[in-house]
């Protein structure tokens, strides 16, 4: 009965000659006033508006463009310049830098939920997938074409190599299958046991397809895969057609390291495992006795029946003991504890130097020689409409093809290949490509986005301002899919440097987990800048570690890089491990990387608090931050307004700096108020 209801809904909606949802229809350029800025003039925004002072300006701008706070040279050069061209100098500066694809792929890099890791029980290593994570940086400060960012991801493969300055005809062929890593980003289920290849290859295409239509389409098209949309104009065939275009991917590894240079790798790992071997033999030596021991001690402890069940060779058993020794085996599981419990103190401690020295040399161990972490066209494959999704339940044939109530309004692609796929959804006449892009930068500049939901351009969706969402749209493609053009264009509007924004009394956001964790390295002095290369594993809380590792021996499981200025990286460069989180930016909402995440929640709980005001880590950056201050001014009053400077962007009221005075009298003083103030809302928040 629900269902018939829904049917006469949609029939209403988009049958019998209804219109087609505002979002399926090429944007209009409005008119603008001439000689205006055309998002002011577009909303009404004044010059003389109230706006930020030039020390919270500077902080919004920087932390929107390159997640990072302003650096004293920026202040003072904003100010000296005139107020004329400022504004448009500063933008340059900040979306010019480096840091600021950083910033912009960690956007990218949560729509398409990129891990370096598979997920599920196992969660086993991407050891290539960070190649995928660098060349969306790179692209982003390249300012690539965004519609040549997404051709190259969709199809690289079976493209001529996107162009990328100063490097060779094979370097961009390189670039070109790195990007092709966007079609396996999503977790996949790669687990010991019997499993359904059938089933795991139906999940692969579903992930890619959710992410295809989620990242670049902004459309919830994964709902069509077991029936028709209940809300937009989709059908369940829309969605195996689109599924059909990437029917043949497989994924693959290119080797893109030199033969030379993959023996000189291989000759140098082997030469280390010769070396490891013996300390493996040794450590053994110590640990079999240990876990024969354990062993026989929980043997000892079940019942002579299952006993002798146990100990009778696997090929022998009675029926009768096949079961008991299946029911008894839990019990008789040796754990790294019960190895633990039988070595002896002397034992301990020749093992644990044994360990070290292993560790040590493993940390030596080159990467192995590199690859694009990819996809191929496998063979020609007949594709199927799946009855309520079941991957059993084949229904009629399906060939490649477009969501038929977007295409209606488009040119037809001859081709059905996959770069037929990217060349329609990168289109200038595809209604939804443009304006999700231009939707997403909005709302990172001002908080809400112009549509509403954010993420999500079906029936349902609102444009809260849709002329001049469709300017920014229009204005994309005029500017040759310069996305850097249209970051440039929000940050010089007076709108932008308002004290309140368009639809909002004000403007406050906070900072997101990866700037909390970034910042508070930047101020202690301990940031590094160093771009690029493999996920970092950082040092995490014991607890951390024992929920983790709860069977096997720990150590050596989780290593970090032997120097600790290696682990202060930007938190983009972190290991994206699925099933290992760091506590600080699980806190503060970073995404779970198992489904695509358009919009960050915003959520506020007390694991906060309890991380930034109890955790070590966050203790030791107030210390440093504290000795910074104290070595840069020689009185308690320079090194207040130090600390207020270097954490919250801004010298203290009086009665801020009355305050602190009074606080900073005992021996932890100094760092006592740095911590104080990262856990303000001053430091938290970006008004």
């Amino acid at each position: 009965m629900l269902n018939s209801i829904l049917v006469i809904i949609l029939i209403g909606q988009f049958g019998q000659g209804s219109s087609i949802p505002w979002a399926f229809k090429n944007p209009v350029r409005p008119e603008i006033t001439s000689g205006a800025h055309p998002i002011d003039s577009l909303l009404g925004t004044s010059e003389n508006k109230e706006n930020l002072p030039a020390t919270a300006f500077l902080r919004r701008l920087s932390f929107d463009t390159r997640g990072l706070p302003p650096q004293p040279s920026d202040v003072s050069d904003f100010l000296f310049w005139s107020e004329k061209d400022r504004v448009t100098k500063i933008v340059d500066r900040f979306i010019d830098t480096p840091a600021f694809g950083e910033k912009q792929g960690q956007a990218w890099l949560d729509a398409v939920r990129f891990a370096e890791t598979n997920g599920f029980e196992a969660d086993g290593d991407r050891p290539h997938a960070w190649r995928y994570r660098d060349w969306v940086i790179e692209a982003m400060n390249l300012d690539m074409p965004y519609d040549q960012f997404l051709i190259t991801q969709l199809a690289g493969d079976l493209m001529t190599p996107a162009e990328f300055p100063s490097l060779s005809q094979e370097e961009n062929r390189h670039k070109s299958l790195i990007a092709t890593g966007f079609h396996r980003c999503g977790p996949v289920h790669l687990v010991s046991g019997n499993l359904d290849k059938a089933q795991l290859r139906n999940e692969f295409l579903t992930e890619a397809t959710t992410t295809i239509a989620s990242a670049m389409l902004g459309l919830t098209i994964h709902c069509a895969r077991c029936h028709d949309h209940k809300f937009d104009p989709v059908t369940q065939l829309d969605y195996y057609r689109l599924q059909a275009f990437i029917a043949r991917v497989e994924p693959v590894d290119y080797p893109i390291t030199s033969s030379q240079e993959t023996a000189s790798i291989m000759a140098f790992r082997s030469a280390l495992e010769g070396r490891m071997a013996p300390i493996r033999k040794a450590i053994g030596q110590i640990d079999e006795p240990a876990r024969s021991a354990a062993l026989k001690a929980k043997i000892a402890k079940i019942p002579p029946e299952a006993r002798k069940a146990i100990e009778t060779p696997a090929a022998k058993r009675t029926p009768e003991e096949k079961s008991l020794a299946e029911r008894f085996q839990p019990a008789v599981k040796v754990a790294w504890d019960d190895v633990l419990a039988q070595l002896s103190p002397s034992q301990k401690k020749a093992r644990s130097e044994l360990k070290a020295r292993l560790i040590e040399l493993t940390r030596s161990i080159p990467a192995a020689p590199a690859h694009a972490w990819g996809i191929k066209e496998g063979a020609p494959v007949e594709h199927h409409l799946l009855k309520r999704g079941q991957v059993h339940s084949r229904g009629e044939t399906v060939l490649p093809g477009y969501p038929e109530s977007i295409a209606k309004n488009m040119p037809t692609q001859a081709a059905q290949d996959r770069l037929a796929l990217a060349r329609w959804i990168a289109s200038p006449n595809n209604p939804l490509t443009a304006r999700v892009a231009v939707n997403r930068i909005w709302r990172q500049y001002f908080g809400t986005g112009l549509v509403q939901p954010e993420d999500d351009f079906g029936a349902r969706s609102k444009a809260i301002n849709q002329p001049l969402l469709d300017f920014l749209a229009t204005e994309l493609i005029r500017q040759k899919w310069s996305t850097k053009s249209i970051h440039r264009l929000i940050a010089t509007s007076a709108t932008y440097r308002s004290a309140h924004f368009p639809n909002q009394e004000l403007r406050r956001r906070r900072l997101t987990a990866e700037e909390i964790r970034d910042t508070a390295l930047d101020v202690s002095g301990e940031l590094n800048v160093r771009m690029g290369g493999p996920g970092v594993r950082i040092s995490l809380e014991p607890e951390v570690l024992d929920l983790i590792f709860t069977e096997g021996e720990p150590e050596g499981l989780w290593i970090t890089p032997s120097k600790k200025f290696d682990e202060n990286r930007r938190s983009i460069y972190l290991l994206a491990k699925r099933n290992v989180k760091v506590p600080l930016l699980e806190s503060f909402d970073q995404p779970d990387l198992l489904n695509p995440c358009g919009k960050r929640p915003d959520s506020t709980h007390a694991p906060q608090s309890l991380a930034m005001w109890n955790s070590p880590w966050m203790r030791e950056r107030a210390n440093k931050a504290a000795m910074k201050a104290m070595a840069s001014a020689k009185d308690s009053e320079g090194r207040i307004n130090v600390l207020f400077e270097a954490i919250i962007n801004r010298p203290p009221t009086s009665q801020e700096h009355k305050l602190a005075s009074s606080a900073i009298t005992s021996k932890d003083g100094m760092s006592d108020l740095a911590l104080a103030l990262f856990n303000s809302n001053a430091f938290l928040y970006v008004d």
